[in-house]
């Protein structure tokens, strides 16, 4: 079959475009990022409930501060506002990447 050809094709781009036409079923793909997410106070980042409320909606949990009320990890982009929708969380932003020049002297 020609598409079994063009899958097993040496380009990449065309390997994707085959795999995308082989399975038109197939869940579209969505990025994972990372994500901070705040949570209004401390007992809910101890509330091992509310980790698991975090864990259901589709938060890969990277670390928990406690004593700052904060969750961090990632998540699918598209699930932000399902995320945003506890009770419990305060604020999901989006982790930024930083630079700091070194310090001369």
């Amino acid at each position: 079959m020609i598409w079994q050809e063009i899958y097993h094709h040496p380009s990449v781009f065309v390997q994707e475009l085959a795999g995308i036409l082989l399975s038109p079923l197939r869940r579209r793909r969505s990025v994972q990022i990372e994500v901070t997410v705040l949570l209004r106070n401390r007992a809910a980042a101890e509330d091992a409930g509310v980790v698991e409320k975090l864990k259901r909606l589709g938060l890969q949990i990277e670390q928990i501060l406690p004593r700052l009320s904060v969750v961090s990890g990632k998540i699918h982009r598209s699930e932000m506002a399902r995320l945003q929708s506890l009770p419990e969380v305060k604020a999901v932003r989006e982790a930024g990447s930083y630079h700091v020049d070194p310090v001369e002297g």
